[in-house]
């Protein structure tokens, strides 16, 4: 991936050709890239197959068509990055010796992306009226109305800054599209099943809460787990101010903890390597927006809301990639002057900002749900959250961006 615009259009790789000796690095990274990419290959052939199965049983008008299609289409939409990634690594073990020519090097002044994307959102609303229409148009403007938002904030953040090589480049970004969400859903369910324990110790000291959760499961299986009926049996709990304390908790505390420790995997890997200041900033920022990526493909499937959806994404996004790169930026300056108490202030910035935003999303999430199916005991203070939250996310979005630039503009100094 391009991490600036305004560098020579050419990177060669003349010099690998004077190193006979094979770099392990790099075998590593392209049969990682290889792997990953047939995985990729073979989840999307299965989700195609479930989709064709379903077209064949229900015809087109199936309304699980659409999602199907949509998570096809991104699965194959990160092999082919991932592809491309694995030319790199592949060219120096290779000795190749060509130029790569920067893409869309004469359109990627933020202006053109800002002018394209209400095009393809306004787009994607209107194909979306017809089921036909939407099979074959949104799942391209689907992609688009996820990846331009980052791949314009990664021109953002990385404008005027020496580059990386294509090869560390790319590496950063399918490390954070890739290993970061692997490790980080690994480890929240770890975190969560010490959760689920101290939440059966509390359970066991209320039996008539046990009984209450039993009869709930039973009601969920008479009604096939339809989320139209269950959601309204389910929200008195979700509004529950133990439920509300247990949620904030894991979802603005332990979460960012766990995300901003992982997320700049593609710097961690190179700890042993001299990294400036400035190359630990785009390799965080390319990690961050590699998982802002997986992230948002894997939950803009539901094409309820299409358009709102999307446009929230780039504020997580915004999140994501600033985050990440504050903490590459540290990573690489304590490893640089082996001081680390500005690594340890910068952490927990970036765990507050990330808290910041999943607490106020949460609440926002819940308070719609108390004032949608009427949970009296708490509708109270839910109630405070249901406008304030929206104008919190939106000013956390706008301070992370700020941030984001002023980092950039610090890190030219």
């Amino acid at each position: 991936m391009q991490s600036t615009t305004n560098q020579s259009s050419t990177r060669s790789f003349h010099s690998y050709d004077v190193h006979p000796k094979t770099h392990v690095p790099s075998v590593i990274q392209f049969a990682f890239s290889v792997l990953v990419a047939l995985c990729f290959m073979a989840t999307a052939t299965l989700t195609f197959s479930g989709v064709a199965f379903q077209f064949l049983n229900g015809g087109i008008r199936n309304s699980n068509l659409l999602p199907g299609v949509l998570i096809t289409t991104a699965l194959f939409f990160c092999q082919v990055l991932i592809l491309i990634a694995s030319v790199y690594p592949l060219a120096r073990l290779a000795g190749w010796s060509y130029s790569t020519p920067k893409i869309f090097s004469n359109f990627s002044h933020p202006a053109y992306w800002l002018a394209i994307l209400p095009i393809i959102l306004v787009t994607g609303h209107w194909v979306l009226k017809n089921q036909i229409t939407a099979l074959i148009f949104l799942p391209v403007l689907h992609v688009l109305a996820i990846s331009i938002p980052i791949y314009w904030l990664i021109i953002i953040a990385t404008r005027n800054l020496p580059t990386l090589s294509n090869q560390r480049a790319w590496g950063s970004f399918t490390c954070g599209l890739v290993l970061s969400p692997l490790i980080i859903i690994i480890v929240e369910i770890f975190a969560l099943l010490g959760l689920g324990i101290v939440m059966a110790v509390y359970l066991s000291s209320s039996p008539g809460l046990i009984d209450e959760i039993m009869a709930l499961s039973h009601k969920m299986m008479v009604f096939q787990y339809d989320p139209e009926l269950i959601i309204p049996l389910i929200t008195p709990y979700l509004t529950h101010p133990v439920s509300i304390f247990a949620l904030l908790g894991f979802g603005a505390v332990v979460v960012p903890l766990i995300e901003e420790l992982i997320k700049p995997i593609g710097v961690w890997l190179l700890a042993g390597y001299r990294q400036t200041p400035q190359q630990g900033f785009i390799a965080g920022v390319l990690s961050g927006a590699g998982y802002a990526l997986f992230e948002s493909l894997a939950l803009t499937s539901n094409v309820d809301e299409w358009s709102t959806v999307v446009i929230m994404r780039i504020g997580t996004a915004i999140i994501h990639i600033t985050t990440t790169g504050l903490m590459g930026w540290a990573l690489a300056s304590a490893w640089h002057t082996n001081s680390y108490l500005q690594l340890g202030i910068t952490y927990l910035l970036a765990v507050s900002i990330h808290g910041l935003w999943n607490f106020n999303t949460f609440m926002a999430m819940l308070s719609g749900l108390s004032m949608e199916y009427s949970a009296i005991q708490t509708s109270g203070f839910l109630t405070r959250f249901n406008i304030a939250s929206p104008l919190s996310l939106i000013f956390i979005m706008i301070a992370a961006f700020f941030i984001l630039t002023f980092s950039n503009k610090k890190c030219r100094l």
